[in-house]
């Protein structure tokens, strides 16, 4: 696993950007092991990996725009968030901006919102969303 985050961060470094088949083919590890590791990284270190499809907003992964506000939600600061993510402070900071204009008001004086899974959940279990 060390060797694959070694290339794709040596890559991004480089001004490049891989996508998961790339770095398959680079490590001689399969696509499917790519994906295994790239999520245990993420659980372990909380650092997301420069991949193609996560910058470029490609492929099923959550967007980088998503996991920046759910690290926001978590009360991880901006400065920080920019360290995890590898997203400039200027991206961090508008999309934190854009996204709690959206708040309610209530959150948006906390400067923090519950997460849209826990609403989510919580209108399922009342009963309050009809299908």
């Amino acid at each position: 696993m060390e060797q694959l985050v070694r290339v794709v961060k040596s890559a991004r470094s480089q001004g490049g950007l891989l996508s998961g088949a790339e770095v398959a083919l680079m490590t001689n590890l399969s696509l499917t092991t790519v994906g295994k590791y790239l999520r245990l990284h993420y659980e372990r270190h909380k650092e997301v990996l420069p991949m193609k499809g996560y910058v470029l907003d490609q492929g099923s992964n959550p967007t980088h725009k998503g996991i920046i506000i759910e690290l926001y939600e978590q009360a991880i600061s901006p400065a920080d968030i920019v360290l995890k993510t590898g997203h400039s402070q200027e991206a961090v900071d508008r999309y934190i901006k854009t996204t709690i204009r959206f708040w309610p008001s209530h959150a948006r004086n906390t400067m923090r919102s519950p997460s849209v899974r826990s609403q989510a959940a919580r209108s399922m279990s009342s009963g309050s969303i009809s299908g």
